[in-house]
C-alpha cells in the first residue's frame, strides 16, 4: 500500500504491537482485524468544498493508518521548511549491533531536528498532534524534518525498536507507539510512503506482527519535505513539561519586550513573541496570570489568547 506524498497532509501510523487473531464468526464485531475496511456510504456525498478543510481518511486497519488532510496551515509549513533548510545534514540510522548512529545507504535523505517546544509554532504543531492522537506532548520525540531530492530514499524499516542494544534511555518511557508523518511539499512525481505489508493478511505475516513496516519510496522527481513525530507509549526522556511551559504567563528575561511590542513585533514575529514558549507573552497580552490551581485559566493560556481570538473561540 502506498500513501501519496502530495499536499499538506499527515499520515498517522499506529504501531499497536498486539497479536492479530482472525475470527471465524460470520459477523466481525471489531472491523479491521481481518484486514477489511469500512466503506461509509456518506463519504461519496462529501463535496469538494468540504475537502478543502481538515478531514481524516482511514486507509488501513492492519496496521492502523490514517491520512489527516489539510492538517497544517501554509504558515506552519513555511516555518518548518524555512528553519529546516538551514540545518539539514545527511540522515543517520541506528546500528542494531552497537546502538551507535551511522551512515547507511538504506537512508539517503538529509534531515534536522527541532527542539521540543522550540518556538510557538513548533509547540503549536506538537499540541495539535497531541490533541489528535490523544497522546501527550511529553511522549513525543523531537520533531525531525527530512528533505529528499531526486532518487533519495528511506528503505523499508520499522519505527518500533526491537534491537537488543538500543540505548536504554530512549526506551525509559516505553517504545515508539505511533508515527506522525507530515508532508510539507508537493513533488513533480513519486515521493510516496509505502506500507508494503499493510495489505498482507496471511497467517505468517500475522504471526510476525510487523505489518507497520514502511518506506519512503525512490523515484522522486523534485524536492520532498517531510516532518516526523515519533510518539512513545510513555514520557520520552523526561525533563520536558509541555503543559507547564505552555500554561505559564510571563516574559523571558532580557527579551526587551516593551520596546519590541511598541515596534509591532507581537504581530510581526508571532512565532517568537506569543503562544506556548513565546518570549513576550505577558507584554503581548497573549495570556493572563492565573491564580494558583486554576486549571481552566491555565488551559486558556495553553491555547494562547491571541490565537483563540483569531479563531473566534470564546475566552
Amino acid at each position: 500500500m502506498s500513501l501519496l506524498g502530495h499536499g499538506l497532509v499527515v499520515k498517522l501510523l499506529l504501531l499497536v504491537l498486539q497479536r492479530i487473531f482472525c475470527s471465524s464468526e460470520k459477523e466481525e464485531l471489531l472491523i479491521g482485524w481481518q484486514g477489511e475496511t469500512y466503506q461509509n456510504k456518506e463519504v461519496s456525498k462529501i463535496t469538494s468544498e468540504h475537502h478543502k478543510g481538515p478531514w481524516v481518511e482511514t486507509i488501513s486497519w492492519n496496521p492502523r493508518a490514517f491520512v489527516y488532510h489539510n492538517f497544517l496551515t501554509t504558515a506552519e509549513v513555511d516555518h518548518l521548511v524555512s528553519i529546516g533548510s538551514k540545518r539539514v545534514s545527511r540522515s543517520l540510522v541506528v546500528d542494531a549491533k552497537t546502538g551507535a548512529s551511522k551512515l547507511d545507504d538504506i537512508r539517503t535523505s538529509f534531515g534536522a531536528a527541532f527542539g521540543r517546544g522550540e518556538d510557538s509554532i513548533i509547540a503549536g504543531v506538537e499540541e495539535k498532534i497531541a490533541e489528535w492522537t490523544h497522546l501527550p506532548p511529553e511522549n513525543q520525540e523531537p520533531m525531525q524534518i527530512l528533505r529528499y531530492i531526486d532518487g533519495q530514499q528511506y528503505g523499508a524499516h520499522w519505527d518500533w525498536f526491537d534491537d537488543p542494544v538500543h540505548h536504554k534511555a530512549h526506551l525509559q518511557g516505553g517504545n515508539r507507539y505511533a508515527t506522525v508523518l507530515m508532508y510539507l511539499s508537493e513533488v513533480e512525481e513519486g515521493g510516496e510512503t509505502a506500507l508494503p505489508l499493510a495489505v498482507a493478511i496471511d497467517e505468517q505475516v500475522q504471526q510476525l506482527d510487523h505489518p507497520s513496516e514502511c518506506a519512503a519510496k525512490m523515484g522522486i522527481a523534485g524536492m520532498k519535505w517531510t516532518a516526523t513525530k515519533w510518539i512513545h507509549s510513555g514520557t520520552y526522556m523526561g525533563g520536558y513539561n509541555a503543559l507547564a511551559t505552555a500554561m505559564r504567563c510571563q516574559d523571558e528575561q532580557n527579551a526587551d519586550c516593551a520596546k519590541r511590542a511598541q515596534k509591532g513585533q507581537c504581530e510581526k514575529e508571532e512565532s517568537n513573541m506569543i503562544g506556548p514558549g513565546g518570549e513576550c507573552r505577558l507584554t503581548c497580552k497573549d495570556c493572563v496570570v492565573c491564580p494558583a490551581g486554576d486549571l481552566l485559566c491555565g488551559r486558556r493560556n495553553m491555547r494562547g489568547l491571541i490565537n483563540r481570538r483569531n479563531n473566534g473561540t470564546q475566552l
